[in-house]
């Protein structure tokens, strides 16, 4: 039996943000947070050496869901229409992808994790949104 399920899954202004959530296969309370990865500049939604894929699917073996989604104009994520700075809309997407979770799957409270801009990311939106447990 496979250790989690992985589906593609889209969100976000319009359908643009498309990314991969791993699922436990076992039920998950309903109080554990789900993690969410961000990108690394440019990487797409797989990370340096496919580490994003791998530590999600070891998490979600170990009971955490897990989504990894690419960035607008990243991956295979559309690039947004308007001129907001780039800033803005990093962050935006980050909080279209726990409003996504929340809507969609209960999720309560998130785990961010990223590396380079992808952790300085999780902080700053960690400092504003009270949904986020750690980063």
């Amino acid at each position: 039996m496979p250790a989690c399920r992985e589906r593609v899954v889209r969100f976000g202004l319009g359908d643009g943000l498309v990314g991969i959530l791993a699922m436990p296969t076992q039920p998950i309370s309903p109080a554990a947070p789900f993690a969410v990865l961000i990108n690394s500049g440019l990487i797409h939604r797989v990370g340096p050496s496919r580490l994003h894929v791998l530590l999600a699917r070891d998490l979600a073996a170990a009971g955490i869901a897990v989504l990894r989604f690419d960035l607008s104009g990243i991956g295979d994520s559309k690039r947004q229409a308007d001129a907001m700075p780039l800033q803005a809309s990093v962050e935006r997407d980050i909080i279209a992808a726990l409003d996504f979770l929340e809507a969609k799957h209960g999720a309560r409270r998130f785990i961010l994790a990223g590396l380079c801009s992808g952790a300085y990311d999780a902080f700053r939106v960690a400092q504003d949104d009270a949904r986020v447990a750690s980063a």
